[in-house]
């Protein structure tokens, strides 16, 4: 069952719905923040990035106070995607009032659109997890870890669209509202732009 987010279509980074009571914010993912009104701040100035030297691994490393590193790793039955460092921890990644989106969008800049790879918390439970392709939000059966200095999780394959157009590049990014009223965050792997990826068998 697909969830319809009701977004225009898009090429480039996928669109990321982040979804809070009976309103929609929109992010992104590499590209612009989540808006809720006004501008969220951005956290892209990470100072290392890996090329994707090792098929099916990527690893880029973020700066500043919010998360550490970010991994992926394909397997011949899942995407694995990994954030690290002190901000990832249980109590700050399930905010009671507020809601965190881990994201990783997956393309091909050369072939179609992107696919992003999402998994939300909002007040202190699991909101949504899936993949979302243009404007619509495909549940998937996700395998979670959250723990202190890591969240791990685990998207089973098929994936129709990564199937058809293997994704060359990738973009991780963590949105975070604390729901105190604050300015909400998102927080980018090096410039905020795409990383290299080489698909699993390539």
């Amino acid at each position: 069952m697909a969830i319809s987010l009701r977004a225009a279509r898009s090429r480039g980074p996928a669109m990321l719905g982040l979804a809070g009571g009976s309103s929609l914010v929109l992010a992104l993912v590499g590209c612009s923040g989540a808006g809720t009104g006004a501008e969220p701040e951005q956290k892209a100035d990470g100072t290392k990035t890996e090329a994707a030297a090792t098929p099916g691994t990527a690893t880029c490393d973020f700066s500043g106070d919010g998360p550490k590193t970010a991994t992926i790793t394909e397997t011949a039955d899942a995407y694995e995607v990994t954030f690290t460092g002190d901000f990832i921890t249980p109590e700050t990644m399930q905010p009671k009032e507020g809601r965190t989106t881990f994201g990783v969008s997956l393309w091909d800049p050369e072939n179609g659109d992107s696919t992003a790879l999402i998994f939300q918390y909002e007040r202190g439970t699991l909101a949504q997890s899936g993949f979302q392709e243009e404007a619509e939000i495909t549940p998937l059966k996700t395998e979670v870890k959250l723990e202190d200095g890591a969240f791990t999780a685990k998207y089973p394959k098929p994936i129709p669209s990564l199937e058809q157009t293997p994704p060359t590049t990738w973009t991780p990014s963590l949105y975070v509202d604390d729901g105190t009223g604050g300015q909400p965050e998102t927080y980018r792997c090096g410039d905020g732009r795409t990383q290299p990826f080489t698909p699993l068998g390539k």
